[in-house]
This record gives C-alpha cells, sequence and structure tokens, in this order.
C-alpha cells in the first residue's frame, strides 16, 4: 500500500464549483470507476456545465479538475479508478468550494479557509493557500513578466461572454508563455479580430460548433493583414476547412460534425477497426516534422520540437483530401502513426499560421509553457 492520499472522481450529480475528497490508498483500491464533478470558474449563476477538460490518459472531465494538474498534482491509475496523487496525509479530507462574492474560497469538512482560487490577468485561476494548508496546495508560484516589457495585443476568436468563464485553459497558457518570455500581454476574447490592436489571433478549440464561420472569417482577415495565427483542434480544422473550400471543386466543403448531410466532408468521424465511431483521446507525442520552418523556429529559440498533446477529438482530417489541401499551402507536419490523424498543419509561407488538432493549452504550466504556445507569442511580439 501507498502512503499518497488520492483526489478520487465521484459519481455524484455534476454541480459548478470545485469539489473533491482526498482518500487513502484503501478507499481507492475499493471505490468504483468514477467521474468527477470539478468546475472551477465564476459563481454559479453565471456559470455552466462543461466537461472539455480531458485527462492524460483518456478520461473526459469537469473543467476545474485542469487547476489541480497546474498546481502539480499528479495523475495515476489505480486498479478500479484514475486517481491524482498528492503527498501528504493518508486520512479522507472532503474539500469544497464555497463563493464569497465573486471570488471562490477551497474549504475543508470543518469550512476552514484552506486556499482562495483566483485569477490574475491573464484569467488563470491559481490556488492561493493558506498558511496552515496542506502542503501539496502550496507549489502555485509562477513567473512575472519583465517591467517594461513590450505590450502584445491577442485576440481569441470565441463568444467573449463564455469562454472565460467555462474554460480558462487557453488564457492560462497564453499567460504561461508570455510571463516565460517576458512580454506584456494583453488578451481580449472576441468574434471577430478588432481593426487595430492585434497582434496574433488564436483560433480556440470546443463544442461550440456555431463557431466555426466565425473562426474560418477569423482565418481569412487575419490572412489578409499577415497576423499570427494558433488554431486549436476546432480551431484547426476550421482553418483546414478555409485552406480546402479555395481548392476548385473544394467550395462547399464542410465538417460532418456540423453538416453529417453534406456531400463533401473535410473532416469525418473517427472509425476504429470494427467500424464502431470512436473518440481520440488523452496524451499523444506530436513532433514538427524535421524540415520544416516551424521545426527550426522551435529550435532557434530553444523549444522542444516533440511535446504531448492532449487530444480530445473524434472527428479527423478526411484522408482523401490532404493532397488537395497541400496544394493550398498547408503542410502536414505531423500525421500519427497509428490513427492516421492529421495532428500538425502549418502555412509555412506565412508569418506563423499553425494548426494543433490537439490542446497545447492543457499540458501547459507556469513552470512548462508548451513549445507551440510560445512560438506563436515569439512571432506575434515580432
Amino acid at each position: 500500500m501507498t502512503s499518497a492520499p488520492s483526489i478520487l472522481l465521484t459519481d455524484e450529480p455534476p454541480r459548478i464549483g470545485l469539489r473533491y475528497a482526498v482518500l487513502g490508498a484503501l478507499a481507492a483500491s475499493i471505490a468504483p470507476a468514477a467521474r468527477c464533478v470539478a468546475v472551477v470558474g465564476p459563481p454559479p449563476e453565471e456559470s455552466v456545465h462543461a466537461r472539455q477538460h480531458v485527462t492524460p490518459v483518456g478520461r473526459r472531465e469537469e473543467n476545474g479538475i485542469l487547476w489541480l494538474e497546474r498546481a502539480g498534482v499528479a495523475w495515476r491509475r489505480g486498479d478500479r479508478a484514475q486517481r491524482l496523487e498528492v503527498e501528504g496525509s493518508t486520512r479522507t479530507v472532503s474539500l469544497s468550494t464555497i463563493w464569497i462574492g465573486s471570488q471562490a474560497v477551497l474549504t475543508d469538512e470543518a469550512k476552514r479557509v484552506l486556499a482562495h482560487l483566483d485569477a490574475d490577468r491573464h484569467g488563470r485561476l491559481a490556488l492561493r493557500a493558506a498558511t496552515d494548508a496542506p502542503a501539496w496546495l502550496r507549489n502555485t508560484s509562477r513567473s512575472t513578466p519583465v517591467p517594461g516589457a513590450r505590450r502584445t495585443s491577442v485576440t481569441v476568436i470565441s463568444n467573449e461572454q463564455r469562454l472565460p468563464s467555462i474554460y480558462g485553459a487557453v488564457h492560462a497558457a497564453l499567460g504561461d508563455a508570455a510571463d516565460a518570455l517576458g512580454i506584456d500581454l494583453e488578451i481580449s476574447v472576441a468574434g471577430a479580430i478588432p481593426p487595430d490592436a492585434c497582434d496574433g489571433v488564436v483560433l480556440p478549440g470546443g463544442a461550440e460548433m456555431n463557431q466555426v464561420r466565425l473562426l474560418g472569417e477569423a482565418v481569412r482577415v487575419a490572412g489578409e493583414r499577415n497576423l499570427p495565427v494558433l488554431g486549436l483542434c476546432l480551431g484547426m480544422q476550421s482553418m483546414v476547412l478555409h485552406a480546402l473550400r479555395t481548392v476548385p471543386g473544394l467550395e462547399q466543403a464542410e465538417l460532418a460534425e456540423t453538416h453529417p448531410d453534406a456531400p463533401l466532408h473535410a473532416f469525418v468521424p473517427i472509425v476504429s477497426g470494427d467500424g464502431r465511431r470512436v473518440a481520440r483521446l488523452g496524451d499523444r507525442m506530436v513532433s514538427a516534422h524535421p524540415a520544416s520552418r516551424l521545426f527550426a523556429m522551435l529550435q532557434r529559440h530553444g523549444l522542444a520540437t516533440e511535446w504531448r498533446e492532449r487530444m480530445n477529438h473524434s472527428f479527423q482530417a478526411n484522408p482523401k483530401l490532404l493532397g488537395h489541401l497541400e496544394t493550398t499551402g498547408i503542410s502536414l507536419l505531423s500525421i500519427d502513426v497509428e490513427s492516421g490523424s492529421l495532428d500538425l498543419v502549418a502555412n509555412e509561407s506565412r508569418n506563423f499560421l499553425v494548426g494543433a488538432e490537439g490542446h497545447p493549452e492543457l499540458n501547459s504550466t507556469p513552470h512548462r509553457p508548451h513549445p507551440l504556445i510560445m512560438a506563436f507569442l515569439i512571432a506575434a511580439s515580432g
């Protein structure tokens, strides 16, 4: 038996707010396969239930679990349940959050405040531990921007009311990279690229498929202005769709997820060998092609050219159209050998236009910013 306690993912009905339990190995060994109910965001009346976070081994969980990962808690797979293991006492401790005004406070069973959950100007929620909190809650330090650094403005194309509330990972990862690079970063969320004060554009992922048109239009405008663009999951898919629609005969291409009855699909369902539709979840290794400009850029700035990418998608690029895609100037930088999924693309004639099928933002931490997001901000701060 191990002395490390675990945060066990429970089968309680989902609710807004961070709620989990730290249990000993015995409790973990007898618990059924379980589901987490953690969402860290604004007060309940201003938020929505969301499950956009995916664990490294491929379980969809409430978004609040991300903030435990960012605090340094490590995943372990148990016999019957997946656990987050931490150092400390083996006794069972139930933790939850209550809202005091607009700030969430982490408490124990006795309502003793263990930590405040607050956001910095990048929207990163952090566990700010009380002096008598468990040691594992105190691993929240991070770097700070260099005074006098150049201001860089990045626009995230999305619903400005919803994205920061239900999915703060994009803001968090951009902030991680900005701090590491000494950039004074300003992030705005909008449905379109502003006419001025924009140095780079992020096309985020997510389940709001009504955003595809906005993302595609942002790709067009960014191309006209030669703005650096980073596409994440649905953002990458929208980027690829926009490129394919410029090919004669492919103007009517659609995403199967949004238009299942369309005659031509740029992205199609992932199907297993026995014909079942499946999802691709969890961490996979992704590497930039050694002959690409992106690879050279990453090397030039001392960044990793291979990394773990958190996958969360059930559609992949239509393999029948990949040849057409390359005629548009889009290079296929990484294709997964096992699944055939197109994981990384770039238009290398542009300042910076890169799309990742995965979620780089979910593998970023304050002390280990994601190299792809670092490269984007280097291009944007130019």
